[in-house]
């Protein structure tokens, strides 16, 4: 629903317009709404918990052929609950399968979601944050070439022999140790630091938005790629489309102009 962005950046500018929006009972109409024009969703309850008001639903996982990522679906409910009323603190949200029985195991639910307000931040202020760090990226853009594919090949040498040491791992139903763990961290953060330099377009590399194909290779692959490997086959469908999206920046990336870092590597007066 539309009016639950709406209602979120209203919140967001300020709370007072949408807690005026509150006290007309028109949330409790909005949340009615939501069994009859969400799919799969379950009615929705309200309880008074420590934190304030909760809203609890459900979503009714029928089949994984047309439900491929049911985490998705259950975050968005989430989003959605806290959008339509400004009122509620904590949103909670569980996947069930026939009879209302929670989706999986009982000591493994597929997807159960309790989330304070404070935890699902609004999707315009991503977008805010987004904007601010495109225009610091612009002003920081590292001033060389050749120090920009440095920096990224020496990211990208440490990556990937991580990624193949989790990925034979988990094959092998090993768990990655923490120091694994913690390189992999430091290639993440890294990646965020890594901004394309001025000028780029001028040798290949798009910077309207200061993110390039490599950045997304060492963001996405020290992150979402090893956590999505580890939970298949759950979500194997949406995984194979989003690795596909991965491929297409790894293909573009082959077209970067590494021959200047060779260069300048055997004649450092180049530079």
């Amino acid at each position: 629903m539309a009016i639950a962005d709406l209602l979120s950046v209203a919140r967001l500018v300020d709370p007072a317009i949408s807690m005026a929006w509150a006290c007309s009972n028109i949330p409790e109409r909005l949340i009615a709404r939501i069994p009859l024009e969400i799919p799969w969703a379950g009615p929705v309850s309200v309880e008074a918990v420590p934190e304030g008001r909760l809203l609890r639903s459900s979503i009714f996982h029928v089949a994984h052929s047309v439900q491929t990522d049911v985490h998705k679906d259950v975050v968005q409910l989430c989003t959605l609950l806290l959008g339509l009323d400004p009122t509620a603190a904590v949103v909670a949200v569980d996947a069930v399968a026939a009879g209302g029985f929670l989706s999986g195991t009982p000591d493994y639910p597929l997807a159960s979601k309790r989330i304070p307000r404070e935890n699902l931040p609004p999707s315009a202020l991503p977008e805010w944050n987004k904007r601010w760090i495109v225009t610091a990226a612009g002003l920081v853009g590292t001033e060389s070439y050749t120090d920009y594919l440095q920096r990224a090949l020496v990211l990208l040498n440490k990556l990937v022999p991580l990624v193949e040491k989790i990925l034979d791992g988990t094959l092998r139903c090993k768990a990655p140790s923490s120091k694994v763990l913690e390189q992999l961290g430091a290639i993440h953060e890294a990646s965020r630091e890594l901004t394309p330099p001025k000028g780029g377009e001028f040798i290949g590399i798009n910077i309207e938005l200061h993110a390039t194909p490599v950045q997304n290779i060492l963001f996405y692959c020290s992150t979402d790629m090893i956590r999505r490997f580890i939970s298949l086959p759950e979500g194997y469908g949406a995984y194979i489309a989003w690795l596909k999206d991965l491929l297409k920046d790894i293909e573009k990336g082959k077209d970067y102009p590494w021959i200047l870092w060779v260069v300048i590597r055997k004649n450092p007066s180049r530079d």
